[in-house]
């Protein structure tokens, strides 16, 4: 099998992920960048940034063209898109001469836009292009298959099975709750209204000038965010790590990465309640799960008085990820069993 990845490659994209896994199980893969120009442009300069919001086709119109060009005289069995917001429909069409199926991995919503960057045109009008539509939540496959007609698959999110865990962890995580990501106001007042006193928060800039009305919360923020191997080593050094769902998980009552991130790298998940969590995790044994501010504030001080308790959860959660195979090698057997299917 010879596969094309069209997607992002930078540090930490969920694309390498699945690169890696494809190729230890033995598969030839090429890759393309679609998204590497698209980025660099708009971060050059302010009227980058408002080209974008106006007329977002002068930056793609070059890689369209470019992927088009550089793929003449090559051919694959499958050629999947990961997301594909900046390929036109058009192009998606052209690609048909080289691989005779198509198929999408979207991580977000491809047809509800809950957040800037979730979607665009492009992701709208391509579904019906694809062969096989796969993404990470039930709720969204039957939806897109009612929707549009088109075969769909769900494959969850994971976490890097070939990460070292908890080899060094930064100063003043041990015995703190964490919560890292990038800002916004409801993540905000969340933290606000947690009553402890040891939290910590890794993220953006925007944690220390956006939260003037929240001085509490300001005043945990560690001042950069964590990536890589710092990050790994949080989640597992942490007495707990919040996972604040956004609005699309929980409409969809699915999960996102750090359902499988902070469990897979040694660490005690918090997070809202919904169905696929909890058909990965059970609450109380594996992670812990609240549907209000009081009942969580409740399970906190429990926590927060019982480390037996949290590295027991912290331990089956650990076992569970491995023993279930949540990590991106496994998902990535997955991949290789529905496109075995796709091209007969």
């Amino acid at each position: 099998m010879k596969l094309l990845l069209l997607g992002a490659f930078g540090p930490g994209a969920l694309e390498n992920y699945y690169l890696r896994g494809f190729r230890l199980l033995g598969i030839n893969c090429d890759v393309f960048d679609i998204t590497d120009h698209y980025y660099q442009a708009i971060g050059k300069s302010f009227v980058n940034k408002v080209i974008n919001k106006l007329q977002p086709n002068f930056f793609f119109n070059e890689i369209n063209s470019g992927l088009l060009n550089w793929i003449k005289g090559r051919g694959y069995d499958v050629i999947i898109v990961f997301k594909g917001h900046t390929l036109y429909p058009s192009t998606l069409a052209a690609l048909k001469e080289f691989a005779p199926k198509i198929c999408c991995y979207n991580p977000d919503h491809p047809f509800i836009y809950y957040a800037p960057g979730s979607g665009n045109k492009n992701v709208l009008d391509s579904i019906g292009a694809y062969d096989l539509y796969i993404t990470y939540s039930i709720n969204i496959a039957k939806a897109v298959k009612e929707k549009f007609l088109v075969s769909t698959a769900v494959i969850p999110f994971g976490f890097d099975d070939d990460a070292q865990v908890g080899a060094s962890p930064p100063i003043g995580i041990a015995g703190n709750f964490l919560f890292a990501g990038a800002y916004d106001s409801e993540r905000s007042k969340l933290l606000e209204a947690l009553q402890i006193n040891n939290l910590v928060i890794y993220g953006d800039e925007k944690w220390g000038y956006r939260t003037k009305r929240w001085s509490r919360t300001r005043n945990c923020y560690a001042q950069k965010p964590l990536y890589g191997q710092s990050y790994i080593d949080a989640i597992a050094a942490a007495t707990g790590v919040f996972n604040f769902l956004r609005t699309q998980n929980i409409r969809e009552n699915s999960h996102n990465m750090r359902t499988f991130e902070v469990p897979g790298y040694g660490g005690l998940m918090i997070s809202e309640r919904t169905n696929e969590q909890e058909s990965f995790f059970e609450d109380n044994k594996e992670a812990i799960y609240f549907d209000s501010i009081a009942e969580l504030n409740d399970k906190l001080r429990y926590i927060d008085k019982n480390p037996a308790f949290v590295e027991k959860i912290k331990q089956n959660a650990f076992l569970k990820c491995r023993r279930a195979g949540f990590g991106y090698n496994q998902r990535a057997r997955e991949w290789k069993v529905l496109l075995e299917t796709l091209i007969g």
